[in-house]
């Protein structure tokens, strides 16, 4: 039975994350964020100061999005101090469950030499789908604050067409902008024609791009290399929301004169709350379904 959930480190979303899980009538502990100045009694959470303390009595602990970028130190923007990996290990007692976005390989083993259970929340279908969302909007947010003019009768391009390209190009067009999308399956790009989009193979990009006034890459490969690039034209806007490595060859496009921008975790960033929530969510239908 969950009674006490520990957040440590992470984003802000994690402080929301921790007050809706308060709702649920869980107590919660917060630790890793003295370096955010915020009226705590609006969460109605208590930040801790030490990390024995937070996570004292905690039956789960929740780990931010990406809990770690090295597999030795969580991530942790908001704390003055690094919180090692080990030093939260050292605390666990054994038969806790830990709940983290993009666990490593090296995590989960060290999970289970104390028999701790380990779930990747950003595995989950409901969030995924959620954050795709978050990050079409958050997408549609960047281009028209880093642009002269607007979406509607703008021509976009949007390569992949995933979670989020699907999303995002269904945003655009009820903007009113005329609408590429690339792709690299037959399936998708019979999808695309079908829901009235211009379709091309991502493979065939090349004279073609010189066309656009945004381009939105969702493919977290680089295909937007600098032979690319060179036949963008230098008043086009490139976002990029592929995770690591990128789509975009940034010093190429320095190089070139073109305004690239990565504006990757975008859900953290521009909708803290309801990410924090769909965190939340994610994290009690995991404890439903074991029966914790």
């Amino acid at each position: 039975m969950i009674e006490k959930i520990a957040f440590i480190g992470g984003d802000l979303r994690m402080p929301q994350a921790a007050s809706y899980a308060k709702k649920n009538k869980i107590r919660v502990s917060l630790y890793g964020f003295d370096k955010y100045e915020y009226c705590w009694e609006c969460f109605g959470i208590e930040q801790e100061t030490e990390l024995d303390t937070a996570l004292l009595g905690s039956d789960a602990v929740v780990l931010g999005l990406p809990f770690s970028s090295d597999n030795k130190f969580i991530y942790s923007p908001y704390s003055s101090q690094e919180i090692h990996i080990d030093d939260i290990f050292s605390l666990l007692k054994g038969r806790e469950i830990i709940f983290c976005g993009k666990a490593s390989k090296e995590l989960i083993e060290k999970a289970l030499k104390q028999n701790i259970e380990v779930y990747d929340y950003f595995l989950r279908e409901e969030l995924t789908i959620k954050n795709a969302m978050i990050t079409a909007e958050g997408a549609i947010q960047t281009a028209m604050s880093e642009t002269a003019f607007t979406i509607n009768g703008s021509k976009c391009l949007v390569m992949g067409y995933g979670r989020i390209g699907k999303m995002l190009s269904n945003l655009l067009q009820k903007l009113g902008a005329d609408v590429t999308c690339s792709a690299r399956k037959e399936s998708d790009l019979a999808l695309i024609e079908c829901n009235g989009l211009k379709p091309i193979r991502t493979i065939e990009l090349n004279d073609e791009l010189t066309d656009f006034d945004i381009i939105f890459n969702t493919i977290p490969n680089c295909i937007l290399t600098y032979d690319k690039l060179s036949k963008i034209r230098c008043d086009t806007t490139i976002i990029d929301l592929a995770s690591k490595p990128g789509g975009v060859d940034f010093s190429g496009a320095k190089k070139l004169g073109l305004k690239a921008i990565w504006a990757t975790s975008l859900p953290g960033k521009v909708a803290p709350i309801t990410s924090g929530k769909i965190i939340s969510d994610t994290i009690f239908n995991i404890i439903r379904e074991i029966g914790r």
